[in-house]
């Protein structure tokens, strides 16, 4: 089975590629979700702060893995995956970890831009082009990424920042806000609500996916000052250009 937690398309396009790829059904990660160890289990999510989605990682916490048991991460990421294999191999333990890596365009407006034209269509075609071989270490029982043992002092400070930067207070509604609540529809931890017509955030930490902002028809939704005047994105639903 395939698990997949995404927020703006790139994860779940390459778990729809994958899945198909080998076979393999595909079921969204909730906080309801239970692995099915049965069989061959394929996470796939982003990366965050050189590490996975608080909803992936309490998954991986209340399942109790046998030894030397298979668990194949698929990390979509805009740059690299850090430490994110030293990461999930704790959580899995003594399972073992086996990762891959997929570029792709960043959603984290908060500190970056979002690539247009020639350059997004490259960075997507380059993820495609890795499919068939992480499907093919898939399997062969094979990671294809592994963490340089120089980065490993870093990884509990940078993932350390993930939960220190989950919070949802600067999380607001512009005036061009349409009232449809898609937002509050949408949300996986369902810390939005609807308040006279308008989302108000109601929990103090959300999973920081940015789902809402993303998503918004109207783009409506900011955070503080970081997303102002930023272009958003999901995954394209036109065809890629070719080459």
């Amino acid at each position: 089975m395939m698990y997949c937690f995404s927020a703006t398309g790139n994860s779940r396009h390459i778990a729809d590629k994958l899945g198909a790829l080998l076979g393999e059904k595909v079921q969204d990660i909730t906080h309801e979700t239970r692995l099915d160890l049965s069989g061959r289990v394929i996470l796939v999510c982003p990366c965050y702060y050189w590490g996975v989605p608080d909803m992936v990682r309490a998954l991986l916490k209340k399942t109790p893995f046998p030894a030397g048991f298979p668990v194949h991460f698929v990390v979509t990421c805009g740059g690299f995956l850090g430490t994110t294999d030293h990461l999930v191999q704790a959580l899995v333990r003594p399972a073992k970890a086996l990762c891959c890596q997929v570029r792709m365009q960043t959603n984290y407006i908060l500190r970056y831009r979002v690539d247009t034209g020639e350059r997004l269509a490259r960075r997507l075609r380059g993820a495609e082009e890795t499919l068939p071989g992480i499907a093919a270490a898939i399997r062969e029982g094979r990671g294809l990424y592994k963490s340089s043992p120089l980065l490993r002092p870093l990884a509990s400070k940078m993932y350390s920042l993930y939960d220190k930067g989950r919070n949802t207070q600067p999380f607001y509604a512009t005036d061009a806000c349409t009232s449809c609540g898609l937002c509050a529809q949408s949300c996986p931890d369902k810390a939005i609500t609807m308040n006279q017509g308008r989302p108000r955030w109601d929990k103090p930490q959300c999973q920081l996916c940015l789902k809402c902002l993303h998503r918004c028809p109207a783009s409506a939704i900011e955070y503080g000052e970081a997303t102002r005047g930023k272009a958003r994105y999901t995954y394209p639903n036109e065809k890629i250009p070719s080459r």
